[in-house]
């Protein structure tokens, strides 16, 4: 019987060692597992933000788009205020002298001016100047 109790007691150090073993992969597995999906949570943030920098991008494209179409509208618009700016002191001056009673000085002012260079929404007044000029 003594043979016995050793093979019994080598059996139950087998089966202790195998019952150990497999809660030790188990464990393992358990960690492989939660690993598995903590990179899962973040490959899908990172997705996640990538999307949203997408957006963003397209967002920021349509903006440009729009942006740029306003200049296009806009630059005309601008270069017309620049020119109407620049005639209309010269007018100023012009109506200024003939106030002042400086007719020939008003008439030689009014010479200098090159018609063609008035801009469209000045010819009315660029025109009445003249006549009134012209009347004296």
């Amino acid at each position: 019987m003594g043979k016995d109790k050793k093979g019994e007691k080598k059996l139950a150090s087998y089966a202790i060692v195998l019952i150990l073993m497999v809660i030790i992969v188990i464990i393992i597995a358990s960690m492989a597992d939660d690993r598995e999906r903590t990179f899962q949570t973040q490959i899908d943030q990172t997705t996640q933000t990538n999307m949203t920098i997408q957006d963003e991008i397209v967002g920021l494209k349509d903006e440009n788009y729009k942006l740029k179409q306003q200049i296009d509208t806009l630059q005309p618009k601008a270069e017309n205020n620049d020119k109407i700016a620049e005639q209309l002191p010269i007018l100023n001056e012009v109506i200024q002298l003939f106030n002042d009673g400086k007719i020939e000085e008003a008439n030689a002012k009014y010479a200098e001016i090159n018609s063609a260079e008035i801009s469209e929404s000045l010819v009315e007044l660029y025109n009445s100047i003249g006549e009134i000029i012209a009347v004296q």
